[in-house]
């Protein structure tokens, strides 16, 4: 056995560039260090990303999204020697009072995704993974919403026989 540290810093900001433009900024820096018997490493690693949603009507949305990281801090591993760049892109629009709500996504639009390896050692031995998953993907998603989500009125509770304390 061992001991593990991970010493983790977030920062996120919420910007209005424009009425139609809105940016969600993060990043996280981490170290992490592992001592043992077996395993003795310590490591960095970072992540940063942007979230851009443009509102060009009340019923179409573009969201772009972008974010570079070195890998994780898990501490089972090492980050990446390189650094991952990772993308993606998606158009929402809204029909029917936005009840019902089609999104187009592409995801990891470079394809940087599958790069993702990782090494450990325990002893002697090294064992190394590595995500396979083909990029980049394509999906779609239509949603309804049935109810409009409005709460009941004290007068149909008492009409419906439901019991109000729930509410």
């Amino acid at each position: 056995m061992g001991n593990r540290w991970i010493h983790r810093a977030n920062f996120n900001s919420n910007i209005n560039l424009r009425p139609w433009w809105r940016v969600n900024m993060s990043s996280d820096l981490s170290f992490v260090k592992v001592s043992g018997k077996r395993v003795n490493t310590q490591f960095s690693t970072f992540s940063l990303g942007a979230n851009n949603n443009l509102i060009l009507r009340n019923d179409l949305i573009i969201r772009l999204n972008t974010s570079l990281n070195n890998g994780d801090s898990s501490s089972y591993g090492v980050p990446n020697d390189f650094i991952r760049v990772y993308a993606s892109a998606s158009v929402t629009k809204k029909f029917l009072s936005d009840q019902l709500q089609v999104i187009a996504q592409v995801h990891d639009i470079f394809g940087t995704g599958n790069r993702k390896e990782n090494s450990y050692t325990i002893g002697s031995t090294t064992y190394t993974s590595r995500n396979t998953i083909q990029r980049p993907s394509v999906s779609l998603n239509i949603s309804y919403r049935f109810a409009s989500g409005s709460k009941i009125s004290k007068k149909n509770k008492k009409a419906s026989h439901v019991d109000g304390s729930r509410f």
